[in-house]
């Protein structure tokens, strides 16, 4: 309606709309992607794990020492924020695998010490 008045005055201007709800609707397309669907469901899965379980976000937060940024779980309404939770998880790969590696071990350890 605004539009519509401004542009009798002048009548070379246009309107693209809100860029950053238009981003978001690109971004909603995007997920819905079968392969990058999984990616995101994936990612979700692991920040999800390492959040809830006390322990192993514990341990991670050990491995980090606040060097590196936690990992995020976002609400699935938030398309825009799957690429900050992906990247978080890109960033934190190697602490990643070092807080599966040393649960792997310990879990082994206690196992090992079980019959003794």
């Amino acid at each position: 309606m605004c539009f519509e008045k401004l542009q009798v005055f002048f009548p070379l201007l246009f309107y693209i709309g809100c860029v950053a709800h238009c981003c978001d609707l690109s971004i909603k397309d995007t997920i819905k992607i079968t392969e990058i669907a999984e990616i995101v469901d994936e990612a979700r899965e692991v920040s999800k794990f390492v959040k809830v379980l006390k322990y192993v976000c514990a341990l991670f937060k050990a491995l980090i020492k606040g060097k590196f940024a936690m990992l995020t779980l976002f609400p699935q309404t938030r398309f825009a924020y799957a690429a900050s939770m992906l990247e978080r998880l890109v960033r934190n790969r190697t602490h990643l695998e070092e807080t599966v590696y040393i649960r792997v071990c310990m879990y082994v350890y206690l196992y090992l010490h079980s019959f003794m």
